[in-house]
C-alpha cells in the first residue's frame, strides 16, 4: 500500500504538517541565500556554487516551478508564451494600464498568430480580458482574477 504522506528522512515514517512547513520554509531560505550569494557579483562569489548547493537550488527551482504551475492550473506555464504574455500583462498593469494586440506581440517576441492562440486560452481561463475592435486597437489587460494569480506566482520569487 502506497503512503500519500512524505516520509521523514530518518524515520521512515509519514512528515507531520509542522514538519513540512519547515522543510519548506528552510527550502526558501536556502534559495534565499543562494540568491544573496550569486548577488554579491565578487569573482569569489562563485566558490559558494558546489554541486550540493546547485543541486539544492534546482530541487527549489522545480518545486517553484511546479507551485506555479498549480497556481495557474496548467502545466508547464511557465515554458511557454502565455507566461511571457501574463508577466508583460502585470508590467503593463503595475503602470496603470492595458497594452495594445500590437504592443504585446512585440514585446515578448511571439508571432501574433501564436500569441493569439495563448491569449484566447487565457481568456477562457478567465485571466485577461480584451476591449476595442478585432484590429491592431484592441487592448488587452489582466483581470483582477490574473492579476491575483500572478501576484501570488512572482511571490515564490522572492
Amino acid at each position: 500500500m502506497q503512503n500519500d504522506h512524505a516520509s521523514h528522512a530518518s524515520t521512515g515514517q509519514p512528515q507531520t504538517v509542522f514538519q513540512k512547513a519547515v522543510s519548506d520554509v528552510l527550502a526558501q531560505r536556502l534559495e534565499a541565500i543562494a540568491l544573496e550569494v550569486r548577488a554579491m557579483g565578487s569573482e569569489h562569489a562563485g566558490i559558494f556554487a558546489g554541486l550540493d548547493s546547485l543541486g539544492l537550488i534546482a530541487a527549489v527551482l522545480q518545486g517553484t516551478l511546479r507551485k506555479i504551475d498549480e497556481i495557474f492550473d496548467l502545466n508547464g506555464i511557465v515554458f511557454s508564451p502565455a507566461c511571457s504574455l501574463l508577466l508583460e500583462l502585470f508590467q503593463a498593469r503595475t503602470r496603470g494600464g492595458t497594452i495594445s494586440y500590437t504592443s504585446l506581440c512585440e514585446s515578448v517576441n511571439c508571432s501574433t498568430s501564436v500569441a493569439g492562440r495563448w491569449i484566447n486560452a487565457l481568456e477562457l481561463m478567465q485571466l485577461v480580458e480584451m476591449t476595442g475592435e478585432v484590429d491592431a486597437n484592441r487592448k488587452i489587460a489582466l483581470t483582477e482574477r490574473g492579476t491575483l494569480k500572478c501576484i501570488e506566482a512572482l511571490k515564490l520569487l522572492l
